[in-house]
This record gives structure tokens, C-alpha cells and sequence, in this order.
């Protein structure tokens, strides 16, 4: 027989007010042949008024015994089996004892947390909200009470705590140990990142050290948008000046690490490869070991790819529009109310400034052609982008494209709004145009690290400059001449394409400065982006006379000639 001493607290259990009656759970296996149910309960009534302590002894007389169980017609029936040890027992059926047979224990849930850290060859391992006992053990070794662990071995390990008061109730937490000397892992800054930074502006850090000090300096970057895993792409050393300070420059090495975005037409959608989150942490080296001492940590900070005038690089971007009054416009310096075609590829990008909503409306209002002199109808959609994701919206980058291929389009407008309505940003507008046999489109990256698009309309010119050069191959004893081996044929072929704008405005011909500038460009060619490399950079943007005027650029793509020759 096996006897489960389990005691459990009842109010009322047998009808006495204010007592507690004791459970006593026996398996009894022995009995189970004579039609009792192997969960059997064995009771041993104790009534004790509310408030004195429990008995601690709840074993029944010496053989004695008292068996009892649920069932009978109602399936709530106590039947109790009272045997006084010599192998009678008389029977007793308390009818529909529901207060006992309905009875079932709470379940016990697991609420352990385990945190464990190492220092030095020592894991120090600490848990919050056990029920009962608490063991440690170290990479499955022998389980202890205490979670300090010593002369552990470097290396990758793995703590477990198991709480003996909840069944199933154990955490893990792996801990690193690093070997002697090894360098200090960084602590990632938590929060929402402190600061905003153009890659294309200077981007200094300032430390404090005594003068003649040797400061290290340690820039670590976010290996993808939002992964929260960051990367140390530079060590730098320098000597605190007079000053007692040490500056260091961060931008160049920061732009180097972002690329351009290249836009989809799938939606709106976060940009990835043109904005990081970062942060450095810096140390003083021990003037003998070379060795840093305590780090300090930075706040995290967010760079774009993209930059803002030089008279304007001293200045906060977002700074810039609220003195102004204007709410954040898009990252483009192309004249607003711009001419496309249907269809055209247009894209707009907009930085979340800090207090943005986690949840974004990207508004596109269409507007169809007037008929027969009434105002044509005008039909508003919206996409909601989720934001929450990483750190939240703050100094997030977004790629919206501007669809106009809805038929018999007059207009176009576009602007975003928070979760409640608000408007956020400026409002895009756009007129839209027929195209013609001629319209042809050019994208490119804009200053401020958005995608603009040229559409020219001028009559295209293509040339194919090639150039060869015939020279003699000496002739040697072991190499006779043979027929046509003896002259070596170099030709070097080049693709010239000249392609005029159309006419443009003064406004335009100035915008017109950042394909110019641009770092990439793309013609959209058989719904394909094929890179353009611009062999003339001349443009006349402003003359006394402010005339329509165009511009003719010429370009070749970026491919080998072999492998454009049957493009359009």
C-alpha cells in the first residue's frame, strides 16, 4: 500500500463549522482486486477549531484502516470502508457529498526565473518566484543549493535551476566565461536611440580622459535593421590633448557600411540597407598592460545614407521644419506639384521623426479627370504600416510608391497620418500627363537618401565608339610563324547614348544637380532597373536667361558590351 501524505484544508468539509479536516490519500493496491478503484482515499477525520495549528502526525491507529471513495448512483456518493485490521470492514454511504467528491486541487503553476551571469571563472546564478526548493546544476552536473559556481572553465555553458514546488518547474540560461584577458563583451543601450546622424555630415564622438591618457574607442553597428545583433567595425586609438578630451570622426567609416535602397513597387515598405542603428563605447588603457579598464557606453544612435546642404549640416533635420513650422517633408528636393504619366515608377521616402505613432497611414488621394466641366471624383486609399517592431518608429525610413496607373487620373496626392488621423508629414501633389512614343524613365539616389525619377522626352542618339589596335608577335624558334597567327587584334568597344531631358524650368534644371551627384542610377528599361554609368557630368542649371531650356546627358550602362548589345 502506498500512502500519499498529503494534507489539504477544507472549511466545512464535514458540516462543522470552522474546522479543518485532514486528507490522508492511500493507494492501496492490495484492496484493488476486492472491486475497489486503485485511487482509494483514506481519511482521518480530525476536527481542530479554526486558528490552532494542524496535527503533525495523521497516521490512523495501529491496524486500522479507513478507505473511502466516490461513485455510486449519483457518482457524487462517499463510500467509506471502515476495516478494523483482522479482515472485516463494514460499509457507511454518505449520499451526494458533493463538497468532497467534486473536490479537485488548484493547479500549481511554474513562476521560476533564473538570471545568471559570470565573472571572471565564477557563475553566479540567482532565481525569482519559486514555489518550493530550488536546485543548481551546471552543465548537467550534480544539482546544489547554491547557484554559485567557482573555477569554471572557458567556455560556453549552461546553468539550469529546478523548483521542487511545481511540477515540471525548471529554467536554463547559458553564461559565457571568457578566458584570462579576454576583452569584455559590450552592453547593448537600451531605449529608443538618442540621435539622428546624415552619414554625409560629420560625425564626431567626444570622450573625457586626463591629458596624455590613451583612450580606445570602439564602434559597434547593427548587423541588419532592428536585428538588435551589432558588429564592431572599428578600434581606434587616440591621446587625450590639453583639452583632456579625445575626439573621434565616425562618419567616414559609417557610410562606407550603407547602400543604397533600391525601391519595389510591391508597397509600402521599411528601407534596410541605407539606415543602421549604432553605438560606441570607449576605455582607458592601463598606462603598463595596455589593457582598457571600465567601458563607457553611448546611447544608441541612428544613421541614414544621405546628407543636407552644407549651409545646413550644422543644424537638426528635424529641427530645420519645426522652426519653420512645417511639418517633416519627404527626402526629396524635386519641385512639388511634379508632371508623370501613367504608370510611371515613383517613389517618395519619409523619416520617422521622434513622437511618431507605432502605427503609420500612408494616404494616396486619386483624383479622376473632370467630365463635361464638373470636377472629376476623387477616391482616397490607405495602407497602415506596423512600426512596433525593434526599437519602434523613431528615425525609422520608409519607401512609399506613387501609384498612378488608376485610368482617366487628373491627380495625385499623397501624405501620411498617425493612428488617431493626424496628418504628419507634407502633402505630394502630382499632375498626371499622357506619355508619349519618346517618355523614358531614370531613376537615382537623392541627397537625402530617397529614390527620384527623371522622365525625359527628347529623341534618343546611340553611338558605339570602338578602337583596335593590330600588333606584331615576335616569332621564335619554338614558335614558327603560322598563317594569321602572326598579329595580335586588341579592340576596345565603348557605348555612347545621348538622351535630352525636354524641356525643363529653372526649378527643374536645379533639381537636376542630384542625378548629376548621384551615386546610382538606373534606367527602367522592359520593367528591369539597369545600371547607368553617366560619362559627361556637365549641367548648366542657371543662366540670366530663365528660359525653357533642356539637357542632354550621355550615358553608357554598366554592363560589358557584349552583354547590352540587344537591349532596347
Amino acid at each position: 500500500m502506498i500512502v500519499l501524505l498529503t494534507a489539504y484544508t477544507f472549511a466545512d468539509f464535514d458540516g462543522t463549522t470552522d474546522v479543518y479536516d485532514v486528507l490522508q490519500v492511500t493507494f492501496d493496491t492490495a484492496r484493488a482486486n476486492q472491486g475497489l478503484e486503485p485511487r482509494e482515499e483514506s481519511v482521518a477525520p480530525f476536527n481542530q477549531p479554526s486558528g490552532q495549528p494542524q496535527p503533525g502526525d495523521y497516521a490512523m491507529p495501529a491496524g486500522q484502516q479507513l478507505h473511502q471513495l466516490c461513485g455510486g448512483a449519483s457518482g457524487y456518493d462517499l463510500i467509506t470502508y471502515f476495516t478494523d485490521g483482522a479482515g472485516s470492514y463494514t460499509t457507511t454511504v454518505d449520499a451526494n457529498n458533493v463538497p468532497l467528491c467534486s473536490y479537485v486541487a488548484p493547479a500549481v503553476v511554474c513562476t521560476l526565473l533564473l538570471s545568471a551571469a559570470a565573472a571572471g571563472s565564477t557563475i553566479t546564478a540567482t532565481v525569482t518566484g519559486a514555489k518550493g526548493n530550488v536546485l543548481f546544476s551546471l552543465d548537467g552536473g550534480t544539482p546544489q543549493a547554491s547557484g554559485v559556481f567557482e573555477d569554471v572553465l572557458p567556455g560556453s555553458h549552461q546553468v539550469r535551476a529546478d523548483d521542487d514546488g511545481a511540477p515540471n518547474c525548471f529554467r536554463t540560461k547559458a553564461v559565457t566565461v571568457l578566458p584570462p584577458g579576454a576583452e569584455e563583451p559590450p552592453v547593448i543601450p537600451a531605449g529608443l536611440p538618442a540621435a539622428f546622424h546624415f552619414s554625409l555630415h560629420p560625425i564626431w564622438h567626444t570622450a573625457a580622459a586626463p591629458m596624455g591618457a590613451e583612450v580606445v574607442l570602439e564602434l559597434w553597428v547593427e548587423d541588419q535593421p532592428d536585428s538588435e545583433t551589432f558588429s564592431r567595425v572599428l578600434t581606434e586609438r587616440k591621446l587625450a590633448g590639453v583639452s583632456s578630451t579625445v575626439t573621434f570622426r565616425l562618419d567616414l567609416v559609417l557610410r562606407r557600411l550603407l547602400r543604397a535602397h533600391v525601391p519595389e513597387p510591391a508597397g509600402p515598405m521599411l528601407c534596410s540597407a541605407n539606415r543602421r542603428n549604432f553605438f560606441v563605447r570607449t576605455a582607458r588603457l592601463n598606462d603598463v598592460t595596455k589593457q582598457p579598464g571600465a567601458w563607457s557606453t553611448s546611447s544608441l544612435r541612428t544613421v541614414v545614407r544621405g546628407g543636407l546642404p552644407v549651409p545646413y549640416q550644422g543644424e537638426s533635420y528635424f529641427g530645420i521644419w519645426a522652426q519653420r513650422q512645417q511639418l517633416p517633408p519627404f527626402l526629396t528636393w524635386q519641385p512639388r506639384r511634379k508632371r508623370i504619366t501613367s504608370g510611371q515608377p515613383e517613389w517618395l521616402a519619409w523619416l520617422c521623426p521622434p513622437g511618431t505613432s507605432n502605427t503609420v497611414r500612408v494616404k494616396t488621394r486619386y483624383t479622376l479627370a473632370a467630365v463635361g466641366g464638373s470636377p472629376g471624383p476623387a477616391i482616397t486609399q490607405e495602407v497602415v504600416m506596423d512600426l512596433s517592431g525593434g526599437r519602434g518608429s523613431r528615425y525609422k525610413l520608409l519607401s512609399i510608391p506613387v501609384d498612378s496607373s488608376v485610368a482617366g487620373l487628373a491627380s495625385v496626392q499623397v501624405w501620411l497620418t498617425d493612428d488617431a488621423g493626424e496628418t504628419i508629414s507634407e502633402v505630394f501633389d502630382y499632375v498626371v500627363v499622357p506619355a508619349t512614343e519618346r517618355t523614358r524613365y531614370f531613376l537615382f539616389t537623392n541627397s537625402l537618401g530617397g529614390t527620384d525619377t527623371l522622365r525625359t522626352e527628347g529623341r534618343r542618339e546611340g553611338a558605339l565608339d570602338t578602337r583596335e589596335e593590330l600588333a606584331e608577335r615576335i616569332v621564335t624558334p619554338d614558335r614558327p610563324a603560322v598563317l594569321g597567327s602572326t598579329y595580335v587584334l586588341s579592340q576596345e568597344a565603348t557605348r555612347k547614348i545621348k538622351q535630352p531631358t525636354g524641356w525643363l524650368t529653372t526649378e527643374q534644371l536645379d533639381w537636376l544637380q542630384e542625378l548629376v551627384l548621384a551615386r546610382e542610377r538606373w534606367e527602367v528599361a522592359a520593367g528591369r532597373l539597369l545600371p547607368v554609368l553617366l560619362t559627361k557630368k556637365t549641367l548648366t542649371y542657371a543662366q540670366d536667361d530663365s528660359a525653357l531650356r533642356g539637357y542632354t546627358f550621355e550615358f553608357e550602362y554598366a554592363f560589358e558590351p557584349t552583354a547590352y548589345a540587344n537591349l532596347p
